[in-house]
């Protein structure tokens, strides 16, 4: 296991890119099922509720899948945290803030993505390239707004792909 795995580490989470994509340029097929399966659920609404979403349907996904609460403009809690995401701190962080992570450059990069998705409405996805513990990781992530009423957003469903992981650090 790599020097820092698990614990606080300068060699943490070191961002090298953060694409925004369009639904046209995902090119990971979950993530585009996914947006999908948003799509038809949001069906006549601005939004999807919470209660719109089947964790049935997306059965092959559960693992890679986050829901959070949206406490506020940047604060978002996670009430499930995917079992085979994998984080600077490798951390269960359910229960926690996005800004609760280790490593707060990671911490930032994802509140920022999520605000996205609640700012605008919209999915927001991003294609990113890091190294963390100094070895190359690349992955997908998307941020789906959901709101109660669906208008107003108040939870946010999130997918996250992997493209390349070093094997150290799989979960």
């Amino acid at each position: 296991m790599p020097q820092g795995v698990g614990e606080d580490s300068a060699l943490g989470f070191q961002l090298v890119r953060e694409d925004f994509l369009t639904f046209d340029q995902v090119a990971n097929a979950e993530i585009t099922e996914l947006w999908q399966y948003w799509e038809r659920k949001r069906a006549t609404h601005r939004l999807p509720s919470r209660d719109d979403i089947d964790p049935y349907d997306l059965k092959g996904q559960l693992g890679r899948l986050h829901i959070l609460d949206v406490k506020g403009p940047s604060i978002f809690r996670y009430r499930l945290y995917g079992s085979r995401v994998t984080n600077p701190g490798r951390r269960d962080m359910t229960g926690q803030t996005t800004m609760a992570y280790a490593d707060q450059e990671f911490a930032e990069m994802v509140t920022r993505h999520l605000r996205k998705a609640v700012d605008t409405g919209q999915p927001a996805c991003f294609d990113i390239e890091a190294k963390l513990y100094g070895q190359l990781y690349a992955y997908t992530r998307a941020a789906f707004p959901l709101a109660t009423d669906h208008v107003t957003v108040d939870k946010l469903l999130v997918g996250t792909q992997r493209e390349s992981i070093p094997t150290e650090i799989e979960r």
